[in-house]
């Protein structure tokens, strides 16, 4: 009915390892982007089943809303990962661990994540190229 496409949600969209502790809050962000893009697309007051364009429309949306943050957050990941792997058999002395720790991660933007904003924009980009 709707092809080979499958559409993710939760830590099977975005699966980083517990990074920052932020997979519960990714999950509630993802689940109210899913309700958004759906309820955007076919509206709850609806007396007919979707049509396919409709959900793939919806699940375009959803996609577009969470793809950047997810990105931005792996990239993130990855990024770490990799210096850990340059540090690794090295031992970090004591003055340096403290630098690397008063340094911080600078996290605010995954945190302070604003869903409807994201939505708003996918939206308004999808009105602009049709998705």
């Amino acid at each position: 009915m709707f092809g080979d496409r499958a559409t993710l949600i939760g830590d099977a969209a975005h699966a980083h390892g517990g990074a920052f502790a932020t997979g519960g809050s990714l999950a509630i962000d993802d689940a109210y982007a899913f309700y958004l893009a759906l309820s955007s697309v076919f509206p709850v007051t609806a007396t007919r089943m979707p049509s396919p364009e409709e959900i793939r429309r919806a699940l375009r949306l959803y996609e577009a809303t969470r793809k950047p943050h997810a990105d931005r957050l792996l990239a993130v990941v990855h990024a770490a990962n990799k210096a850990k792997a340059a540090r690794f058999g090295t031992q970090e002395r004591d003055e340096e661990l403290r630098a690397r720790a008063a340094k911080g991660s600078n996290t605010i933007w995954l945190h302070e994540h604003d869903v409807v904003k994201a939505f708003d924009e996918a939206l308004l980009g999808s009105s602009r190229a049709s998705l």
